[in-house]
């Protein structure tokens, strides 16, 4: 009987001197896991972010150079209003960028100029459509460009198109 008590004693005592450090290293390891969690989260933020200021100021010289390249058919006098239009829709329609980046052009009222990729659409009204969040999307975009230009997210982060109206 004495070596049964002896044995409890001493399985006690291990568990005893055993439990604080299965304790302590729970928490220190809770404690690690929190902070490489949060050092994460914090690093796909920064990264998101120096994503997202690469691609607005790779997008913004895109439009500057789209801006360049159609500014003489609108201060050429020997052309009329008509003809600098049409030129100018021919010349964004055939501008393309990166994979699947192209330029696409309406009026204030709405109406597709330039889609290059959906010719079935030009002529026609697209001021009310919305994206899936209930944005009204070419609105917003016209009130973008009204305001000077700038950066407008759509659909989320995931996708974003830079609005500028020429003056």
């Amino acid at each position: 009987m004495r070596l049964v008590g002896n044995r409890r004693l001493t399985f006690n005592i291990i568990l005893l001197s055993i439990m604080p450090l299965i304790i302590v290293v729970g928490i220190v390891a809770s404690i690690m896991f929190s902070q490489a969690k949060q050092l994460v989260e914090e690093q796909v933020a920064l990264t998101r972010s120096n994503v997202l200021a690469v691609k607005k100021q790779e997008l913004k010289q895109y439009v500057e150079m789209a801006l360049k390249s159609i500014e003489p058919y609108y201060r050429d006098p020997s052309l009329t209003e008509e003809l600098a239009k049409q030129i100018v829709a021919e010349k964004l329609s055939s501008l393309t960028y990166g994979n699947d980046g192209y330029f696409f052009a309406y009026t204030w009222d709405g109406d597709a100029l330039v889609l290059p990729y959906q010719p079935n659409r030009i002529g026609k009204n697209w001021w009310n459509v919305e994206d899936v969040q209930g944005k009204k999307l070419l609105q917003e975009l016209i009130r973008v460009g009204k305001s000077g230009g700038g950066l407008l997210t759509i659909y989320g982060t995931n996708h974003q198109r830079k609005s500028r109206c020429p003056n």
